[in-house]
Order: structure tokens, then sequence, then C-alpha cells
């Protein structure tokens, strides 16, 4: 726990967060708080692999801006006394640059050094605050020339590390911490030329008023700091859900009249994990391929909607039309009755499913017990305005037992999009022993699958398996999740109803418009 938290502070220089100033002008000591050492994804958003927490992010971001303040608001911390103030713009993290700049453990430490646009430094003590105390007194060595700018001497201890900071062409920055011989390495970027000489910013006035901010995108001043920033976009004021157009605040908090985020969650306490929030990044991350992206917008959620404009995971399903939406019988959400459904597509669409002014039209399988037909069959309402954008091609023939399938599963703190191998008949019999009044029936209707633990099997139902293979670039649908094993030993268990059995009844009771390919 405290080796991350001994990265950021080393390299960052944490003994300095803390509150600069109370109002402009005026600079206090620097206090030191501690930094969560559990890591998270980028912004809750994009899984990097570095081992840093927002936290330690948000320590990057103050640091830098901190550094900065200093000049701004001519503190007396170096050497030289108070330097000459500048107009500096508040530097934003960046998930893209973050990934920009991840590595891989270098053979040598010697090979880890700051070149170009990358700032390196491997982290060396034992304890947080022996490192804090340690770094702190080495900002007061830092010389600055009153009349160049420049350090007197750059040689100085962490002389590249301001550099690297009072860069005011950076305006984003991003960092990947990884574990590698027994230390925390540390790399990070502003996609700028890092300066090796010459001097470390441009004199000038800081801000005062927002009007002091002319840089196109900068507009607010913020006082505390003397520093340009772009300012948070101000909340959109709604009525309904439609009248919300950003995909990051997709939802209308009809109490407030302002929209915000889309959240998923589901009905057993103990799972934390966000459905839409990683169904969302899985739809437009940079770092998947435009199939896998393709299968995740085309992957539905059917959820009930909260008094706190939260959502609550009901079922899966996958597109298969413009209008077409194939999940199972066995899904928990209701079939019948006047609740409210939604379906949330790619995590960030959402629109009624059933309302009491729009009825879909569900058909369910045919009920045979030996074929395993757990389909359900959703026809969105005359009435709904909405088309599916991306939906998946339903395949004709079916997987065989070595072929991989990409599929929903939850992981320990995130729903993600996994290939995995269907088991052999043998091991479904094994697998669903228990299950007495749904068996599994050796034939090509049915299959069986299991998940990396059985924390959400059971919610996992009518989710989407793809072929990993592609056909005119995407993913092809031949399979859906169905019921979860009974047997204790086995509670990862899911079945899977094989689809290119199917294709003939899809065909017919769609009318035409699902065709198998």
């Amino acid at each position: 726990m405290m080796c991350l938290l001994c990265t950021v502070a080393a390299v960052l220089v944490l003994s300095l967060l803390g509150t600069v100033v109370d109002s402009a002008y005026v600079c206090k000591t620097p206090s030191s708080p501690p930094v969560s050492t559990t890591p998270d994804k980028c912004l809750n958003k994009v899984e990097t692999g570095s081992v840093m927490s927002n936290e330690a992010r948000q320590s990057v971001v103050n640091a830098v801006n901190l550094y900065r303040a200093f000049i701004t608001n001519q503190c007396d911390k170096f050497k030289s006394g108070k330097p000459k103030s500048a107009n500096f713009r508040k530097i934003q993290y960046s998930c893209d640059l973050e990934q920009q700049v991840k590595f891989t453990c270098p053979a040598k430490t010697q090979t880890f050094e700051t070149s170009g646009t990358v700032f390196r430094i491997i982290v060396w003590g034992s304890t947080a605050y022996s490192i804090f105390y340690r770094l702190a007194p080495w900002l007061e060595e830092l010389e600055i020339n009153g009349e160049t700018q420049d350090f007197v001497d750059n040689t100085v201890r962490f002389a590249n590390t301001v550099r690297f900071y009072l860069n005011g062409d950076a305006v984003e920055i991003g960092c990947y911490v990884n574990k590698c011989h027994g230390l925390h390495y540390l790399a990070c970027t502003t996609a700028t030329q890092i300066p090796k000489s010459g001097a470390l910013y441009t004199p000038g006035n800081r801000c005062q008023k927002n009007t002091d901010c002319t840089v196109p995108g900068y507009h607010i001043c913020d006082m505390e700091y003397g520093l340009c920033d772009k300012g948070g976009k101000p909340p959109q004021q709604c009525q309904k859900d439609a009248d919300c157009t950003d995909s990051d605040s997709p939802i209308c908090n009809l109490d407030a009249s302002l929209c915000g985020p889309l959240t998923c969650k589901f009905s057993e306490s103990g799972l934390t994990i966000d459905a839409c929030q990683d169904l969302h990044q899985c739809s437009e991350a940079t770092d998947k391929a435009n199939p896998e992206k393709h299968f995740c917008q085309s992957t539905v959620i059917i959820a009930e909607r909260n008094n706190d404009h939260t959502f609550t995971v009901k079922g899966f399903g996958a597109a298969v039309g413009e209008k077409h939406l194939l999940t199972s019988v066995s899904s928990k959400f209701s079939k019948c009755g006047t609740t409210d459904l939604y379906v949330i597509v790619g995590g960030t669409k959402i629109y009624p499913l059933r309302t009491s002014s729009v009825k879909p039209r569900m058909r369910h399988g045919s009920f045979n017990i030996n074929a395993g037909q757990d389909l359900l069959l959703v026809k969105l309402a005359a009435a709904s305005p909405f088309k599916f954008d991306q939906f998946l091609k339903v395949k004709k023939v079916s997987l065989g037992v070595q072929d991989k399938s990409l599929t929903v599963r939850l992981q320990s703190d995130k729903m993600a999009m996994n290939s995995i191998l269907l088991q052999p008949d043998d091991e479904c019999l094994k697998i669903f022993s228990s299950n007495s009044a749904f068996p599994y029936t050796q034939n090509s209707n049915m299959a069986c699958g299991l998940d990396e633990n059985d924390k959400a099997t059971k919610f996992l139902s009518g989710a989407p398996l793809c072929d990993v293979p592609l056909t005119d670039g995407k993913h092809v649908l031949h399979g859906i999740r169905s019921l979860s094993s009974h047997d204790p030993g086995h509670k990862n268990g899911f079945l899977v109803t094989k689809l290119a059995p199917n294709c003939d009844w899809l065909f017919q009771v769609s009318e035409g418009e699902v065709k198998c390919i």
C-alpha cells in the first residue's frame, strides 16, 4: 500500500501539495495529504494497466499546477527569492496520454531515463513520509536567474522535474506507473518536448479576472493559483432524457432538471460494478478493434429506473435488427405486467422499452425441455421512435467446442467482454447435474460455459455470444446466455442456447426481418 504512495510522492513532490494560497499573491507552507494506493481505471473510465489510483492522478495535476502557482504568485520558495510572475494555463489530466506513455519493465535501470517528451524516474525509499521530508528541502536549492528565468545551476537535483512542470506549451499530462525490479517506475508525458536548457518560462502577468485569460478555451481565471483554466461545461438543462445530448451525461434528473451520468447497478449489494460505464468504455475505447467495439455497441442492457435516476440491470440482450433485440426468457426482467423497462445501448443511449404508452411485442421460444430454446425475441413498439444503429447478424452454423466465443463476463471489479472456450458435453453434464428442472441435453441445441467467478452469472442471462473469427469485418451472433448452474461447485456455469437450430423460428416470428447468414 505504501509503495505506490512513495511513487507518487517522490516523483510529483507531494510534500508540496495542499492549500497554496488563500487569495491572490498569498503563499502558505503546503501540507502533505496521503493518497490512495488502490489502482483505479483512469478517471473511472479507461483501464490502462497502470497501478495508479485516481487520487494519485489528481496529485499529478495538483503538483504541476502548484509549481506553476509558485511562479504566478511570486512565492518566495526558491533560493533566489521571489521569481517574476507569468501567465500560465492550468494543466489537465489525460487518459489518452497515459495510454501513450505505457511501458514494460526495462531490462536495466540505466535505460529508464528522461528523453524527448517523456519524463522518467525510478522511486527509491520505503515510506511516503520519509520521502516527503527528504525531498522538501531541495526546492529551496533551485536558484532562478531573475533576468533569464533559467536555473543558475542546471545540475541541481530536480531541476529537470521543474522544467517538465513549467513547460508553458503543455496543457495536458498523463502518467503511467509500473512495478519493476521491486521498485516503482513512473513515466509522464505532456506530448511536448521537454526543454533541456534555457528560460523555464516566459515572464508575464498572472490572471486576476476571467478577462485576463485570452487563450481560446481557457476562459476561467483560478484566482487562488493565478492560472487560466478551461472550466467545466455548464450543466445542461432538460425535461426528458432525449434533451441530454452529451454521451457523458445522457440522463435527465427530473428533480433538478439537469443532465447527469448514466449509472447502472446490479440488485445484489455486493456487486458494485457499473455495467453501463464498462459497456460505454468498450464501445468508445481507442485501444479496441472496431469489431469488438461493434459487439459492445450492439449489446443491450434491459433495466428498471430507480427514484434516484440510476438504473438496476434486469437483463442483457443483443440487437439483431433495427427494431429487434434477442434475449432469454430466463433473464430477470418482467416479461408481462406494467413495470417500466428501459433499453440501454452501448452504455450511453437509453430509450423506453415498455411504458404505459409504449408496448413492445415479445415472442417466446417454443418450450422444449430437450432443445433448450431459452429465447425471447423483442420487437420495439411501433410508437417507439428509436431504432438500433448497430446490430449483430445471426450465424447459420453452430460453433464447435474448441471455437472461441466473445461474450459478456464479470471480473472482480468490472464488466468485460472476453473470449472464452465453451465446455465439452461431458463437462456440461457435470456442471448442470443439479438442474433437474432444466437438465443439460447432449445435442446440437445446447452448450455451456464458465465465468471467472459466480458473482453475477445469474444476472448475465440474455447476453450475446459471438464468434471470434470475423465475417465482413464484424462478429456474428451464434448463441444467447441462459440459466446458471445450481451445482454448489459450479455456480459460475451457464447454459447457452445455440441460434443456428433456431434460424427458422427467428425468421418466422420476426416476419422475415431477422435472417441468419
